[in-house]
Protein backbone atom coordinates (compact mmCIF):
# COMPACT_ATOMS: atom_id res chain seq x y z
CA UNK A 1 0.00 0.00 0.00
CA UNK A 2 1.30 3.61 -0.84
CA UNK A 3 2.30 5.61 1.79
CA UNK A 4 1.18 9.38 0.81
CA UNK A 5 2.51 12.37 3.04
CA UNK A 6 3.27 15.95 2.58
CA UNK A 7 6.77 16.41 3.43
CA UNK A 8 9.68 19.13 2.77
CA UNK A 9 12.46 17.88 1.21
CA UNK A 10 15.19 19.99 0.72
CA UNK A 11 13.61 23.39 0.63
CA UNK A 12 10.52 22.47 -1.31
CA UNK A 13 7.31 21.77 0.03
CA UNK A 14 6.06 18.61 -1.75
CA UNK A 15 3.33 15.80 -1.83
CA UNK A 16 4.93 12.15 -1.65
CA UNK A 17 3.92 8.89 -2.86
CA UNK A 18 5.94 6.18 -1.49
CA UNK A 19 5.70 2.55 -3.09
CA UNK A 20 9.49 0.71 -2.62
CA UNK A 21 12.20 3.21 -1.63
CA UNK A 22 14.74 1.71 -4.12
CA UNK A 23 12.40 2.04 -6.93
CA UNK A 24 12.72 5.10 -9.36
CA UNK A 25 11.02 8.26 -8.81
CA UNK A 26 8.86 10.31 -11.14
CA UNK A 27 9.20 13.85 -10.33
CA UNK A 28 5.87 16.20 -11.29
CA UNK A 29 6.26 20.00 -11.90
CA UNK A 30 3.35 21.64 -12.00
CA UNK A 31 1.61 24.82 -14.21
CA UNK A 32 1.79 28.78 -13.37
CA UNK A 33 -0.77 29.67 -10.80
CA UNK A 34 -1.87 25.63 -9.79
CA UNK A 35 0.51 23.96 -7.16
CA UNK A 36 1.65 20.23 -6.09
CA UNK A 37 -2.35 18.60 -5.78
CA UNK A 38 -3.10 19.82 -9.71
CA UNK A 39 -1.26 16.76 -11.15
CA UNK A 40 -1.26 14.29 -7.80
CA UNK A 41 -4.13 12.61 -9.25
CA UNK A 42 -2.14 11.25 -11.92
CA UNK A 43 0.09 8.67 -9.94
CA UNK A 44 -2.93 6.29 -9.43
CA UNK A 45 -3.98 6.15 -13.53
CA UNK A 46 0.53 5.97 -14.57
CA UNK A 47 1.20 3.61 -11.82
CA UNK A 48 2.07 0.59 -14.43
CA UNK A 49 5.36 0.00 -12.54
CA UNK A 50 6.54 -0.39 -9.60
CA UNK A 51 7.83 3.19 -8.92
CA UNK A 52 7.60 6.63 -6.08
CA UNK A 53 6.18 9.92 -6.75
CA UNK A 54 6.77 13.49 -5.81
CA UNK A 55 4.56 16.75 -6.14
CA UNK A 56 6.77 20.24 -5.68
CA UNK A 57 4.98 22.95 -4.87
CA UNK A 58 6.77 26.03 -6.89
CA UNK A 59 8.07 28.11 -4.55
CA UNK A 60 6.83 31.41 -5.85
CA UNK A 61 3.26 32.67 -4.57
CA UNK A 62 0.84 33.59 -7.52
CA UNK A 63 -2.10 35.53 -6.11
CA UNK A 64 -5.21 36.05 -8.09
CA UNK A 65 -7.53 38.18 -5.79
CA UNK A 66 -10.12 37.22 -3.55
CA UNK A 67 -10.05 33.76 -2.77
CA UNK A 68 -8.13 32.15 -4.98
CA UNK A 69 -3.90 31.41 -5.03
CA UNK A 70 -1.65 29.39 -6.40
CA UNK A 71 2.19 28.61 -6.45
CA UNK A 72 4.71 29.14 -9.61
CA UNK A 73 8.00 27.96 -10.62
CA UNK A 74 8.48 31.95 -11.92
CA UNK A 75 7.01 35.07 -12.19
CA UNK A 76 5.59 36.15 -15.73
CA UNK A 77 5.55 39.69 -17.01
CA UNK A 78 2.60 41.40 -17.47
CA UNK A 79 3.74 41.58 -21.16
CA UNK A 80 3.80 38.41 -21.54
CA UNK A 81 0.57 37.84 -19.81
CA UNK A 82 -1.14 39.99 -21.92
CA UNK A 83 0.13 37.75 -25.11
CA UNK A 84 -1.04 34.41 -24.06
CA UNK A 85 -2.00 32.15 -26.45
CA UNK A 86 -1.23 34.38 -29.22
CA UNK A 87 1.42 34.01 -32.11
CA UNK A 88 3.83 36.45 -30.43
CA UNK A 89 3.70 34.74 -27.24
CA UNK A 90 6.17 32.02 -28.01
CA UNK A 91 8.45 34.93 -29.26
CA UNK A 92 8.18 36.28 -25.79
CA UNK A 93 8.87 33.01 -23.71
CA UNK A 94 11.92 32.35 -26.40
CA UNK A 95 13.37 35.53 -25.44
CA UNK A 96 13.00 35.27 -21.84
CA UNK A 97 15.11 34.48 -18.68
CA UNK A 98 14.86 36.02 -15.66
CA UNK A 99 16.87 35.17 -12.12
CA UNK A 100 13.51 33.60 -10.54
CA UNK A 101 13.85 30.71 -13.53
CA UNK A 102 17.09 30.37 -12.31
CA UNK A 103 16.49 30.92 -8.91
CA UNK A 104 13.93 27.71 -9.56
CA UNK A 105 16.52 25.56 -11.25
CA UNK A 106 18.91 26.09 -9.12
CA UNK A 107 16.21 24.76 -6.47
CA UNK A 108 15.40 21.48 -8.14
CA UNK A 109 18.52 20.89 -9.28
CA UNK A 110 20.00 20.71 -5.82
CA UNK A 111 16.69 18.64 -4.74
CA UNK A 112 17.39 16.21 -7.66
CA UNK A 113 20.47 15.82 -7.44
CA UNK A 114 20.07 14.67 -4.10
CA UNK A 115 17.08 12.15 -4.85
CA UNK A 116 19.35 10.77 -7.87
CA UNK A 117 22.04 9.77 -5.25
CA UNK A 118 19.69 6.32 -4.58
CA UNK A 119 17.13 6.41 -7.34
CA UNK A 120 16.75 6.49 -10.70
CA UNK A 121 14.40 9.85 -11.97
CA UNK A 122 11.36 10.17 -14.30
CA UNK A 123 10.97 14.16 -14.68
CA UNK A 124 8.17 15.49 -15.74
CA UNK A 125 5.85 19.19 -15.99
CA UNK A 126 2.63 20.80 -17.55
CA UNK A 127 3.33 23.83 -18.49
CA UNK A 128 5.48 26.40 -17.05
CA UNK A 129 7.08 23.34 -15.14
CA UNK A 130 7.40 21.37 -18.36
CA UNK A 131 9.70 24.80 -19.07
CA UNK A 132 11.37 23.83 -15.98
CA UNK A 133 12.12 20.22 -16.72
CA UNK A 134 12.97 20.91 -20.20
CA UNK A 135 16.12 23.36 -18.93
CA UNK A 136 17.18 20.89 -16.35
CA UNK A 137 17.08 18.18 -18.98
CA UNK A 138 19.91 20.16 -20.64
CA UNK A 139 21.60 21.42 -17.79
CA UNK A 140 21.81 19.03 -14.78
CA UNK A 141 24.41 16.96 -13.98
CA UNK A 142 21.79 13.95 -13.82
CA UNK A 143 20.26 11.36 -16.28
CA UNK A 144 17.19 11.29 -16.49
CA UNK A 145 15.54 8.05 -17.05
CA UNK A 146 12.88 9.64 -18.82
CA UNK A 147 11.29 13.51 -19.54
CA UNK A 148 7.62 14.35 -19.61
CA UNK A 149 7.17 17.38 -21.07
CA UNK A 150 3.02 18.49 -21.69
CA UNK A 151 2.16 22.32 -22.83
CA UNK A 152 5.58 23.60 -22.83
CA UNK A 153 7.32 26.13 -24.77
CA UNK A 154 10.88 27.23 -25.78
CA UNK A 155 12.09 29.33 -22.85
CA UNK A 156 15.04 31.15 -22.47
CA UNK A 157 16.30 30.07 -26.10
CA UNK A 158 19.45 32.14 -25.73
CA UNK A 159 20.70 30.28 -22.21
CA UNK A 160 19.14 26.96 -23.38
CA UNK A 161 21.56 27.27 -26.97
CA UNK A 162 24.52 27.13 -24.19
CA UNK A 163 23.55 24.19 -22.52
CA UNK A 164 23.56 20.48 -23.27
CA UNK A 165 24.20 17.57 -21.12
CA UNK A 166 25.76 14.62 -23.19
CA UNK A 167 24.26 11.79 -20.02
CA UNK A 168 20.88 12.64 -21.47
CA UNK A 169 21.53 12.22 -25.35
CA UNK A 170 19.51 9.05 -25.48
CA UNK A 171 16.95 9.53 -22.72
CA UNK A 172 13.43 9.13 -24.01
CA UNK A 173 11.09 12.47 -24.28
CA UNK A 174 7.45 12.39 -24.44
CA UNK A 175 5.88 16.13 -25.23
CA UNK A 176 2.59 16.95 -25.83
CA UNK A 177 0.50 20.92 -26.60
CA UNK A 178 -3.10 21.03 -27.85
CA UNK A 179 -3.55 22.60 -31.21
CA UNK A 180 -6.08 24.98 -30.23
CA UNK A 181 -3.75 25.74 -27.25
CA UNK A 182 -4.79 29.62 -26.08
CA UNK A 183 -2.52 30.09 -23.32
CA UNK A 184 0.93 28.63 -25.03
CA UNK A 185 0.66 28.56 -28.61
CA UNK A 186 1.79 25.91 -30.46
CA UNK A 187 4.76 27.65 -32.33
CA UNK A 188 6.50 27.68 -29.09
CA UNK A 189 6.12 23.85 -28.76
CA UNK A 190 7.42 22.97 -32.38
CA UNK A 191 9.98 25.08 -31.70
CA UNK A 192 11.17 23.19 -28.42
CA UNK A 193 10.34 20.13 -30.30
CA UNK A 194 12.55 20.76 -33.28
CA UNK A 195 15.38 22.57 -30.53
CA UNK A 196 15.92 18.96 -29.19
CA UNK A 197 15.74 16.96 -32.53
CA UNK A 198 18.57 19.34 -33.53
CA UNK A 199 20.50 18.19 -29.95
CA UNK A 200 20.07 14.65 -31.90
CA UNK A 201 17.57 13.83 -28.86
CA UNK A 202 15.18 11.15 -28.97
CA UNK A 203 11.30 12.98 -28.74
CA UNK A 204 8.02 10.94 -28.73
CA UNK A 205 5.99 14.58 -30.07
CA UNK A 206 2.16 14.39 -29.70
CA UNK A 207 -0.35 16.95 -30.87
CA UNK A 208 -4.22 16.70 -30.40
CA UNK A 209 -7.33 18.47 -30.69
CA UNK A 210 -7.38 20.48 -28.05
CA UNK A 211 -6.24 23.22 -25.65
CA UNK A 212 -3.85 23.99 -22.51
CA UNK A 213 -4.89 20.80 -20.69
CA UNK A 214 -4.17 17.24 -20.73
CA UNK A 215 -6.58 15.25 -22.19
CA UNK A 216 -7.61 11.64 -21.84
CA UNK A 217 -5.86 10.97 -25.13
CA UNK A 218 -2.42 11.98 -23.82
CA UNK A 219 -3.29 10.49 -20.12
CA UNK A 220 -3.27 7.30 -21.93
CA UNK A 221 -0.45 7.77 -24.48
CA UNK A 222 1.57 8.85 -21.03
CA UNK A 223 0.92 5.73 -19.30
CA UNK A 224 1.90 3.77 -21.92
CA UNK A 225 5.26 5.64 -22.46
CA UNK A 226 5.95 4.92 -18.88
CA UNK A 227 5.36 1.71 -18.82
CA UNK A 228 8.14 0.95 -21.54
CA UNK A 229 10.41 3.13 -20.50
CA UNK A 230 10.27 2.85 -16.70
CA UNK A 231 10.95 -1.41 -17.29
CA UNK A 232 13.89 -0.17 -20.34
CA UNK A 233 17.60 -0.72 -19.08
CA UNK A 234 18.30 3.43 -20.58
Amino acid sequence: MANISRVKLGSLECIQVINNSKAPYIVLLHGYGANADDLFSLWEIWQTAECNWIFPHGPQNVDFGGMWAGKAWFPIEQTALAHLGAPRSKELFANYFSEGIATSLKLLDEFLIHLSKHNEIVLGGFSQGAMMASHLLMNSSIHFKAIILMSATLLGVSKLQKLYNEENKNTPIFQSHGMNDAVLNIGGALDLKNHLLNKEMKVEYHEFMGGHEIPQSIVLEIKRFLAKNLNSST
